[in-house]
């Protein structure tokens, strides 16, 4: 009698870390990466009027180097087995279209620094396109 209710307790609590461990290491980073793709879109459509005029703020310059950076750390969070599995092709961007993306929110950033003109729309429209994520209406 005493050891069934030892091995119930015992598979519960293995079932339990199992799950937390399986969430923490998956799950969690992969919905901070979808969450900061979400952000980028909602700063590039917030902002669009302002980025496509070359209208710069140094509140705007410094979300854009802050959004490029958090995607790529986001994106090196989420485990090496989503990336190369066969799911990946449908949850996740390339890592070669993740650092498209982060080098094209540079290259706006640096741009509206430095008064520079330059085809804003072109590298918005890339960042959708490498994302899979809405950026222009």
């Amino acid at each position: 009698m005493i050891s069934s209710v030892f091995l119930t307790v015992f598979s519960g609590v293995a079932v339990f870390v199992t799950g937390q461990i399986i969430v923490k290491i998956g799950i969690d980073p992969y919905i901070a990466f979808k969450e900061q793709t979400g952000r980028i879109s909602a700063l590039l459509l917030r902002e669009q009027a302002k980025i496509v005029n070359g209208v710069s703020t140094a509140d705007l310059i410094l979300e854009l180097k802050d959004a490029s950076a958090l995607l790529l750390a986001k994106y090196s969070a989420v485990p090496c087995c989503l990336k190369k599995s066969y799911l990946r092709r449908r949850v996740l961007p390339s890592k070669s279209n993740v650092l498209k993306a982060a080098h094209n929110l540079n290259l706006i950033s640096s741009a509206l620094e430095g008064n520079e003109h330059a085809t804003y729309y072109s590298y918005i429209s890339e960042i959708g396109t490498s994302l899979d994520i809405p950026t222009t209406y």
